[in-house]
């Protein structure tokens, strides 16, 4: 099984169709405009992963400010993100875009009382970051050190949600490792397990390119007497898709290929929280990016990333954090007034709207309805 993880990491590596005028990347101001976001990220963690404190009314002037500061430097980054020191790559532009949006969303959102929404976007918008600085030997030369966060008092999935984020996979497997065989965990508490052992799955798979470490974890797994019959159900699943990725041969249209692992992750999904399909889906993404490596057909571009947001809409808690909403927005803006770019509208429409609701209802930001007024205007 060969796995294209350069791309699949990046997530992100794709153009919205935005065009921006070519101004000299000033090397001073770059470096200092990365300097002092950086800053703002690191003040900002503490809060991010810790939804009580992100909450919490007596963080509020330092959280909004910190959330204002950040937004007013990503905007004086200059347009031609870091083409300089790192290449004429595609995900520069769309994430430096990408990045300023989710930064606006946040501050407005956390500013309107949806403190809860502007967390997970925040953690989105701190993902561009890292993903840009690990796409080349240049850019991972930003150090993302945690040394300061561990004596975070934040539960585990936090810690380890953090961990990811910054593209610590090995020290997060080593994590989640020790956490899913502590004595007791799964029949005290077998959600978290399930939730823990997903991600324990992925991070197998990101760093090891056979899949027989994480087929022997699996193995292992279902050695536990204790293991509920839901979830005995689940891992047999993702034994059997990892069984099936190890013999695939790469043989016709990779779009094709990876909407039929789609379509088999949405028969092995009997309910709505039933994640037996979560290899499929990541091997669907697999595909799916090493397609977009080739120049094709807009409309084909706008199916792979209507393929890619139905994936990661269900990967979502693994660590993408809303990477699928950027996917449906990609495929309206690439393939306008067709039948793929309203599928895509819908999708992206109600998961927008998802982030939103609440006890109280649904309570749309006028930026968000703005928004949606936009990409009305590509059906």
């Amino acid at each position: 099984m060969k796995k294209n993880w350069g791309i699949l990491l990046l997530g992100l590596g794709l153009v919205l169709g935005c065009e921006s005028k070519q101004k000299p990347v000033d090397a001073a101001n770059w470096s200092g405009q990365m300097q002092n976001m950086s800053q703002d990220i690191k003040l900002l963690i503490p809060f991010l992963y810790d939804k009580k404190s992100y909450s919490a009314k007596e963080n509020e002037e330092k959280i909004s400010r910190a959330l204002d500061d950040l937004k007013s430097q990503s905007h004086r980054v200059p347009e031609k993100m870091g083409e300089k020191f790192l290449g004429d790559d595609p995900i520069l532009s769309f994430s430096l875009n990408n990045l300023q949006s989710d930064l606006s969303r946040a501050a407005s959102s956390f500013k309107a009382g949806h403190k809860e929404y502007s967390r997970s976007v925040m953690k989105s918008s701190i993902g561009h970051c890292f993903r840009c600085h690990s796409l080349t030997t240049i850019g991972s030369e930003a150090q993302w050190d945690l040394s300061d966060f561990n004596q975070l008092e934040i539960n585990s999935e936090e810690k380890l949600d953090l961990m990811i984020a910054a593209r610590k996979y090995k020290e997060a497997y080593d994590f989640v490792e020790k956490e899913i065989t502590r004595p007791g965990i799964v029949d005290q508490s077998p959600m978290r397990f399930e939730g823990l052992l997903r991600k324990h799955l992925a991070l197998s798979l990101r760093l090891n390119e056979k899949p027989q470490v994480a087929l022997d974890n699996l193995n292992r797994v279902l050695e536990n007497k204790k293991l509920p019959p839901y979830l005995e159900k689940q891992v047999k699943a993702w034994r059997d898709s990892l069984k099936g990725w190890t013999h695939f041969k790469k043989k016709g249209d990779l779009v094709q290929l990876a909407e039929a692992r789609i379509a088999k992750a949405l028969k092995l999904q009997e309910f709505s929280y039933d994640h037996a399909g979560d290899v499929e889906y990541i091997w669907a993404t697999d595909l799916l990016h090493e397609s977009l490596l080739k120049k094709q057909d807009p409309r084909k571009e706008a199916k792979a990333y209507y393929l890619l947001g139905r994936a990661y809409e269900v990967l979502d808690d693994l660590g993408s954090y809303g990477l699928h909403e950027a996917y449906y927005e990609a495929c309206i803006k690439r393939s306008p007034k067709s039948k793929i770019a309203r599928r895509c509208y819908d999708r992206f429409e109600s998961s927008l709207k998802m982030g939103f609701s609440g006890s109280a209802g649904l309570t749309l930001p006028k930026e968000e309805r703005k928004k949606l007024d936009e990409l009305k205007e590509y059906l």
